[in-house]
């Protein structure tokens, strides 16, 4: 019995150095462009945009397969509009929804490509909510109203996504990463039941720690 305790012991240990050995840790700025399409109650008009996103990434190894992304953007934004015409009115509503976005992402590298794929939640605390309305009516000059928005709840997601790691020499690789994100709640607390559906193609520039 003391035996088998000792060599489950030592198996441990080795097991641990190998996975300490193959441990690696890299972090950086993200870059990203964001193409947004509003979804939920809005039945008759399509709200859609660009928007961006600026932030950090700690990219880690625990094996040559096995991951683990973080992401935290420090400004995701979700811009949103629509156009109307109504007899001689032109409607235009423009929307900016901005998060400080957390995802904890599993993340699956296939070995020896440089290629690798992620998946896991997103949380985001919104830092702007603004909507700025411009009605013309025929030759008149236009008319614009903007205003923040209110009741704006917390953001949940799924996000699914691929990028390819791109040696830069040294301790740098270049990263182009591209995502889609599904957003399981809604936009508002109170009032439309818009969700957020957004493409996001980022540039990630990765210094090596570990």
């Amino acid at each position: 019995m003391k035996k088998l305790f000792l060599f489950a012991a030592i198996s441990l240990l080795f097991l641990s150095g190998q996975t300490f050995g193959q441990f690696h840790l890299k972090a950086g700025p993200v870059l990203g462009l964001n193409v947004n399409i509003a979804s939920g109650d809005l039945t008759t008009d399509t709200y859609s945009g660009l928007g961006m996103l600026l932030g950090g990434q700690v990219d880690m190894s625990f094996t040559p397969m096995i991951g683990l992304i973080s992401n935290v953007y420090f400004y995701d934004n979700k811009s949103i509009s629509n156009s109307i015409t109504q007899g001689n009115t032109d409607f235009t509503e423009d929307v900016s929804l901005a998060y400080l976005m957390i995802e904890p992402l599993f993340k699956l590298s296939i070995p020896m490509s440089g290629f690798y794929f992620f998946a896991g939640p997103g949380i985001g605390f919104n830092i702007q909510a603004t909507d700025e309305q411009t009605q013309t009516v025929g030759n008149n000059n236009p008319q614009t109203d903007k205003f923040t928005l209110k009741n704006l709840a917390t953001r949940f997601a799924l996000k699914i996504g691929s990028g390819f790691d791109i040696p830069a020499g040294g301790l740098v690789d270049i990263a182009p990463e591209v995502s889609f994100t599904y957003g399981l709640t809604n936009v508002f607390s109170k009032g439309a039941s818009w969700k957020i559906l957004t493409i996001n193609f980022s540039g990630i520039v990765k210094f090596k720690a570990i």
